[in-house]
């Protein structure tokens, strides 16, 4: 065989050889260097899940420890502070539009004060009465006759004994009046009572009720048991310790 036969048999074949050699060398190259390439990228979604599982975990558990609706708890409300909050309320909510939040009364309109009002403060019946009853004026209140308005049975509402206790409360503690407080089983006792009485009733039949006479007395005394039991988390006084010799 010529040497020429040689080049044409042999020499192409080298030439794809070698093509072929650095073809899969580029190749193994190219997979090698794109792992390096989103090394940066893998990481930095490594870092990002493990810390959204931190941030979530933390949330979920500080949701397991805190109160439902988000409030902090507290220590209970007093039974008294919540039966005077809720009067308040009340007030506010039916007769405030009358009688003003301070108390006061308007009286170009003809709406009585109930801050220091002799008909407030004293005996409950009377007071207890014009609420539950209405009133038909004219009525003398710190020297001054309001006559030309006329109130309403519950204020025109449909209060519960509930409420027209508690309103009544609030009325007779509050803008520097002090008064006993009233309970619902007192207002519902006295209510059937008075039933037959008229709506409103004339002031001369509020006039006939005694200054200092009260409803009947309350089957449910919650001041005392509240009084009688130390607040919830409160631990009980210690005995006091003996005093010391005197020293000589």
């Amino acid at each position: 065989m010529s040497p020429s036969s040689e080049n044409i048999d042999y020499q192409p074949t080298m030439n794809v050889a070698r093509a072929h050699a650095a073809a899969r060398e580029h190749a193994d190259a190219t997979v090698q260097e794109a792992p390096l390439t989103n090394l940066p990228l893998i990481l930095s979604a490594v870092v990002l899940l493990i810390a959204g599982s931190f941030i979530g975990a933390n949330l979920s558990e500080q949701k397991g420890h805190r109160p439902q609706g988000g409030a902090q708890a507290g220590p209970p409300m007093d039974p008294k502070e919540k039966w005077l909050k809720d009067g308040a309320a009340v007030f506010s909510n039916n007769c405030a539009s009358c009688h003003q939040l301070t108390g006061l009364g308007n009286t170009g309109s003809g709406f009585p004060p109930l801050a220091g009002s002799e008909w407030v403060t004293g005996g409950e019946k009377r007071l207890a009465t014009i609420v539950l009853k209405g009133l038909q004026g004219p009525i003398p209140v710190k020297g001054t006759t309001y006559g030309t308005a006329v109130m309403n049975a519950k204020g025109g509402n449909p209060l519960t004994d509930k409420q027209v206790a508690q309103v009544l409360s609030h009325i007779r503690n509050s803008w520097g009046n002090t008064g006993s407080l009233i309970m619902d089983d007192q207002i519902k006792e006295y209510a059937a009572s008075i039933a037959a009485l008229p709506s409103p009733i004339p002031f001369a039949e509020v006039g006939k009720i005694p200054e200092s006479e009260n409803l009947p007395p309350t089957k449910k005394p919650f001041e005392a048991a509240a009084a009688a039991a130390p607040a919830a988390g409160t631990p009980a006084a210690a005995p006091a310790a003996s005093p010391a010799p005197a020293a000589n």
